[in-house]
């Protein structure tokens, strides 16, 4: 198939000078870029792929912290620093959450389910 790009002379030129660089032609090199670009793509939207993302919590030494640091404030008997340990956990919980989110939805769309029957079915929390 032939395909016809029209480049602005900045990119046009840095891409000449990396293919030069990597001793390629020009289409070559843009080619070899559009490929992989295709294959990534594919794999980042692969079940497996996505599965691998939502998996991606916080380890079970630190789940395990965060848990006895929670007893303690329920008890009252948290240190200052142990406060601040629980709210540094907290907050790395929040933000792994957050960059998991994304990957949520987009595995509860390619299974056909909603993101909140997902999370229950992974056991997600």
């Amino acid at each position: 198939m032939l395909v016809n790009i029209e480049l602005s002379v900045p990119i046009e030129e840095k891409l000449k000078y990396k293919a030069n660089k990597l001793g390629k032609s020009l289409n070559d090199l843009i080619l070899e870029i559009l490929q992989e670009e295709a294959e990534n793509e594919v794999v980042e939207e692969s079940e497996e792929y996505l599965l691998q993302q939502v998996s991606l919590g916080i380890p079970v030494e630190k789940w395990n912290r965060y848990h006895a640091l929670m007893e303690l404030r329920n008890a009252e008997k948290l240190t200052v620093e142990e406060h601040q340990t629980l709210i540094h956990i907290s907050n790395e919980i929040e933000a792994r959450n957050a960059r998991r989110m994304p990957y949520i939805f987009r595995l509860a769309a390619l299974r056909h389910v909603s993101p909140e029957s997902l999370i229950q079915a992974l056991g997600i929390q």
